[in-house]
């Protein structure tokens, strides 16, 4: 079941409300909502200051219900809840209940949870004894009683717990008759039986196991051990619901924080503080004892303070303040269950759910003012517990816990009261700081300004190198060099178009500065002024550089992420978060505990230096090798990212970075980040990391939609299983985004490679397997521990497929003997067919060469007429240049000598002449350029004749196209142009020839046709041809010219009419070369119109809408 947290921050108010629904109300539900708002306000008042952040989890949000009678955590670390509606799982962040819906128990009803067997190992370091390794869930106490077994996250049924455990309380010696007489007790207050109910023997669970308990009356005590007794004596007290339990020892509370213990027969009475004892007198109505058996652990309860008691090694209490000014009371909270590694508080209500309380790790400093004051960027240690920013604010917390501390330096408040981005302190303890383009030099003791500098662009970037000299970047300039103890001189600049977007300096040594810019990093030598860019780095935004290990560094970058520096020219990028939220890092601290912190945009990251610094070596080394192929990899690839957000008490996601320094660490062991909320201050080896070492369990198999019994270590998955989904838990009550789980499918025995392992990226830890597998697989799921070399908690799962059918023995080896009969009937067949193949193949043979004869004679023939057709066109086109020679050359040498002549004429004033001159000049250059054009249609028809590409042109379109090129010589003729072609009308021809012969025809008819008319239309001759004419008024060709068209290309020679001079140009003998590529007829006729008519198959046409 998905969790809907809602989450409270506590502080001087604060409550769980809901959120996300809209109501319409009238005024009667108006005035209930106030009411309900008034409550709330009243509650908010009970919670108080606590030091942790608070969620409620009720039925709108996970609980089946919201009565919460008992909790206990099993050796997995889940939280089990016994309720009114069923047994709870809580995984920190779903809720799994077991309930008559999906268990076999008659009533979902549960009375309480008992351990059966302890999880602690007393050997071991990391013994955790408010765990059971065992326990039972009690269903139904007061109908027919049940059992549920809890053990490593799973729940089963066990029909025989009752019945077994009877029949041992029966056979033991405890002096009782029936089992009525006894009354179990597991907890405090007990929420099944009151002190008006309850028997005269109490029963209470002591030590590891079921067997161990005390059996206490008004008047003795006796301890039992594996059921056998081992000691009794008199009773301290006659209040038998003041007795409890922790370990072997069995306590009574008496008054006002006086308890007595007793342990190995004998008593002893000590006292809690005086602190608490006056506390108890101060409230005494408003105090409870709790105790949870399951856990051992007893909490006491004081107005709104709660302790739990600590068993030190005498056997004694101490009383240890857990949450501070929370009204438990209000809350109705009577189980309480305390996680001493995590310190996360679990609070059982019989009315409100359950309440789980995390530390809050974090401390915000906020100064008065509004909203933008407390907006931080840079900032510098000006004591062990204050910090200073570049605007003169002095920020600190105050060691008692009361406001913060907030001071002024105003020498730096005036002089810089807004830019608050750069600033560092030198070695002499004197400040430098920037207001934009001002660069300002403050002396120790920051009481005066020695010296102030002024750039033409802002300042981004301050240094201080091992010389003392001040390294300045300049944004859109580049990098400056100041030496302060030379007094008036000025920035001594650098020159290099690599360092114009200087966003962070740092000063590695005498020899060398590390520069991060907008582009990259680079590595500078201020001997030479030469710079190199690192390696891995090119086309970065540069954020942040910190130096360690004297040459190497930490390097953060935009939309990169954390690197690494190598001091030589090599930067390895670690791998982003799940999330990428990394992706926007601002700086990294360095806490001197082994770890960096990384604030970005969404949130805070704890790194290990030591995990970074391994996955850097191992990077160095595959690149060295040069590894081809892929790496077999038993551990799945990856960094353990500790992941800090407002759920752990930052008052948001956002920190701010772009500054210099962003981040420090101060004397007093608190680290210091800017955000827009405020400054953040925490202590990072007393910050809580909720390591997610818990394993991972196998929860359910279903396939096909449908569930089947699994275990921990192997399934046999059905035929037919297209979907197969897996469903997973871990208990972890931190961020989930530091859950790294991965999984790989390989056969099995097979080696894991790098590229098997998959991310999961649902928090619901599902593995859905659609791909169709044969034969056994294994399941292995990993998931990161927390920090440290492979540090990972390993589930294996052996999947056992169907075979297919192919794979089946006996189908193999039926397949085998079929097979072989049937080689041995085919090679008989074979060599029949074989001969009556030959026979048969010596005949086609026969045939062959025949068809192969007649083929050779055909290809001789054809290329006979090729050669000719190759003859002919060369002819032709020794022509075409005797035209040219004829035509161009002869004409452009006339024009030469006429223009010579000019000068002359001009001198001499004959303006007739030359008017003359320039008119034939003007038509002999028109003449050539239609001759030149010719010559060109005429050479593409050469190229482009043999490939033909017919597609569909609308005629008349062409035609208007084309026409236009003549319209002026028309127009001065006196001409008149009509298309009567139908306006949709199309025919599917090569483009290119067509306009060819269009261009040509159209080019005769606008020429000779003078005071007329030129037409184009289009008619039928008979069902299969039709006609395309191009008319115009008057017979103006010759009729040889005539005869020349009309005849078929092959029976007329036109070297003959080229020879003998009566073919003066190219046009016709173009539209009758073109026209025959082309496929149509062409005709002419002459009356009082010249008619040119192309003959067009329908088949080319295509009609008109």
């Amino acid at each position: 079941m998905s969790v809907r947290q809602a989450v409270v921050r506590v502080a001087t108010n604060g409550t769980p409300t809901a959120t996300g629904r809209e109501y319409y109300l009238t005024s009667m539900k108006r005035t209930l909502l106030l009411l309900q708002l008034l409550w709330l306000i009243i509650q908010a008042t009970a919670y108080g200051q606590t030091g942790y952040i608070v969620r409620q989890y009720t039925a709108e949000n996970g609980l089946p219900q919201n009565s919460v009678k008992s909790i206990s955590s099993d050796a997995e670390g889940f939280i089990w809840l016994a309720t009114e509606d069923g047994l709870v799982r809580f995984d920190g962040r779903n809720f799994k209940v077991f309930n008559s819906t999906n268990l076999n128990v008659i009533n979902s009803r549960l009375s309480a949870i008992r351990v059966s067997e302890r999880a602690s190992d007393p050997k071991s370091s990391k013994s955790r004894p408010e765990r059971a390794k065992v326990s039972y869930a009690s269903f139904a106490r007061f109908e027919t009683q049940q059992a549920a077994r809890i053990q490593d996250g799973h729940v089963k049924i066990d029909s025989l717990y009752y019945q077994n455990r009877d029949r041992k309380i029966l056979s033991a010696d405890l002096g009782v008759k029936t089992l009525d007489d006894i009354t179990f007790v597991v907890g405090l207050p007990d929420l099944v039986t009151n002190s008006i109910s309850g028997n005269d023997h109490h029963m209470i669970m002591a030590g590891a196991g079921e067997g161990n308990f005390f059996l206490v009356n008004k008047r003795r005590i006796q301890y039992y051990e594996n059921w056998k007794r081992q000691y009794q004596c008199a009773s301290p007290g006659p209040n038998l619901w003041n007795y409890f339990t922790i370990g072997k020892r069995l306590y009574y509370s008496q008054q006002q924080g006086t308890f007595t213990q007793t342990y190995g027969g004998k008593s002893y009475e000590f006292a809690l503080n005086d602190r608490v004892k006056n506390a108890l007198i101060r409230s005494p109505k408003q105090q409870k004892l709790l105790w949870n058996g399951n856990s051992e652990q007893a909490f006491l309860l004081v107005d709104k303070d709660l302790y739990i008691l600590d068993q030190q090694k005498n056997g004694s209490l101490s009383a240890r303040l857990l949450i501070r000014d929370f009204d438990l009371f209000a809350l109705g909270i009577d189980v309480i269950y305390y996680d001493s590694v995590s310190e996360v508080v679990f609070l059982g209500s019989n009315v409100n759910g359950l309440y789980v309380l995390k530390k809050n790790q974090f401390k915000v400093l906020m100064t008065p003012g509004q909203a933008i004051d407390n907006v931080f960027y840079a900032q510098l240690p000006y004591s062990k517990d204050k910090v200073l920013t570049p605007t003169g604010q002095v920020i600190g917390a105050n060691p008692g816990g009361g406001p913060t501390i907030h001071e002024k330096i105003p020498v730096i408040e005036r002089l810089n009261p807004g830019d608050k981005r750069v600033m560092i302190k030198s070695k002499d303890g004197s400040i430098w700081l920037k207001n934009y383009k001002r660069l300002i030099h403050v002396a120790p003791g920051i009481t005066r300004v020695k010296v102030q500098w002024s750039f033409e662009h802002e300042i981004k970037a301050l240094s201080e190198g091992p010389n003392g000299e001040i390294w300045v970047g300049v944004i859109n300039q580049g990098l400056y060099r100041l030496w302060p103890e030379r007094a008036g001189t000025e920035p001594e600049f650098f020159p290099n178009d690599s360092l114009r977007e200087i966003t962070c300096i740092q000063a590695q040594n005498s020899d060398q500065l590390l520069i991060g810019t907008a582009q990259g990093l680079f590595s500078f030598a201020p001997h030479n002024a030469a710079s190199r860019l690192i390696k891995g780095t090119a086309g970065l935004y540069i954020k942040s550089i910190h130096p360690f290990k004297q040459s190497q560094a930490w390097i953060t970058a935009l939309n990169k992420g954390l690197m690494y520096w190598n001091g030589h020219n090599q930067a390895i990028s670690f791998p982003l978060d799940r999330t990428s939220y990394l992706s926007s890092p601002h700086c990294a601290v360095d806490d001197g505990e082994g770890y960096l912190w990384v604030p970005t945009n969404r949130g805070l990251f704890q790194i290990s230096k030591d995990d970074l610094l391994q996955y850097a070596q191992l990077k160095m080394k595959a690149s060295r090798r040069n590894w081809g192929g892929q790496l077999r990899q038993e551990n799945p690839p990856g960094i353990y990212y500790g992941y800090y957000t407002m759920e752990q008490g930052l008052a948001t996601n956002e920190f701010n970075g772009s500054c210099q320094p962003c981040g420090v660490l101060l004397d007093n062991g608190y680290i210091s980040l800017p955000s827009i909320k405020g400054m953040v201050w925490f202590q990072p080896r007393y910050v809580q990391r909720y390591a997610p070492d818990g394993h991972i369990i196998l929860d359910r198999l279903e396939v096909n939609g449908k569930q089947i019994p699994v275990t921990n270590e192997s399934v046999r998955i059905p035929d037919k299983a297209d979907d197969i989904e897996l469903f997973f838990s871990t208990a972890y009550f931190g961020n989930s985004d530091n859950l790294k789980v991965f999984y790989s499918i390989v056969k099995e025995g097979s080696p894991i490679l790098e590229s098997d392992w998959v991310a999961l990226q649902n928090d619901d830890f599902k593995i859905q397997i659609s791909e169709r597998h044969s034969g056994r697989y294994m399941l292995t799921i990993r998931k990161l521990n927390g920090f440290g070399p492979d540090n990972y908690t390993t589930t294996r799962i052996l999947m056992d497929f169907p075979q297919k059918w192919y794979e089946n023995l006996w189908i193999i080896s039926a397949a085998a003997l079929l097979t072989g009969l049937t080689i041995v009937y085919s090679t008989a067949a074979f060599h029949s067919y074989k001969l009556r193949s030959i026979i048969a193949k010596n005949v086609q043979l026969e045939q062959i060469v025949a068809q192969r004869t007649e083929k050779l004679n055909r290809t001789l023939h054809g290329l006979e007429l090729s050669k000719r057709e190759k003859d002919k066109q060369l002819h032709v086109l020794s022509r075409i240049v005797a035209s040219i020679s004829h035509d161009v050359q002869s004409p452009l040498k006339y024009m030469s000598f006429a223009l010579d002549k000019i000068p002359s004429l001009v001198e001499l004033g004959d303006s007739d002449q030359i008017l003359r001159i320039g008119s034939l000049t003007s038509g002999m250059s028109h003449r050539m350029g239609t001759m030149l054009e010719q010559l060109i249609n005429f050479s593409k028809v050469q190229v482009y004749g043999k490939q033909l590409t017919p597609e569909d042109i609308r005629i008349r379109d062409l035609v208007e196209e084309k026409v236009e090129l003549f319209l002026g010589t028309i127009q001065r003729n006196g001409s008149v142009f009509f298309n009567d072609l139908p306006v949709e009308k199309q025919v599917k021809l090569d483009h290119l020839l067509l306009s060819i012969i269009l261009h040509n025809l159209l080019d005769n008819a606008a020429k000779f046709t003078i005071n007329g008319q030129i037409r184009v239309y289009m008619t039928d001759i008979d069902q299969s041809i039709e006609e395309l004419i191009i008319a115009n008024s008057g017979a103006n060709i010759p009729n040889y010219i005539v005869d020349m068209v009309n005849s078929p290309i092959k029976e007329r020679s036109l070297e003959e009419l080229v020879d003998n001079g009566k073919v003066k140009g190219l046009g016709l003998l173009i539209v009758k070369e073109v026209a025959a590529l082309a496929q149509i007829s062409v005709k002419v006729s002459q009356t009082n119109f010249t008619y040119f008519r192309l003959q067009l198959g329908k088949s080319q046409t295509v009609a008109g809408q």
